[in-house]
């Protein structure tokens, strides 16, 4: 039997912990959000996109002064003004400092949190 991942989409995530914020991305949404869960249960997703864009949202953490949190792999502290706009506009907010917009922008219902995932 031929494996299926191939043919599931990459999505891009972004997820908020208290003032931190990590973004990765996945080809089965449920199953990684599921495994943040486990850990960290207070987690909110602030957008989904579809594609893979990890490379370039890091970039844009990196470009307005966002470092890695102290004692937190992956995660990222954002200046104030940078949180209010990724709280407003979330993972499309990031995108659209440079003017680069993904193409295909995506809506997803995500199952495990009965939760509307919008780009």
């Amino acid at each position: 039997m031929k494996s299926t991942t191939k043919s599931k989409p990459i999505f891009t995530y972004l997820l908020k912990s208290g003032q931190h914020y990590k973004v990765g991305h996945t080809r089965d949404l449920d199953k990684r959000l599921a495994t943040y869960r486990t850990h960290n249960p207070h987690f909110e997703v602030m957008g989904v996109i579809e594609g893979n864009h990890e490379n370039e949202v890091i970039e844009k953490f990196k470009a307005h002064n966002g470092t890695l949190a102290e004692g937190r792999n992956e995660w990222f502290s954002v200046p104030r003004r940078l949180r209010r706009g990724i709280n407003e506009g979330g993972l499309t907010y990031l995108l659209d400092l440079s003017r680069t917009v993904p193409t295909r922008l995506s809506s997803v219902r995500c199952p495990s949190c009965s939760v509307e995932l919008s780009a």
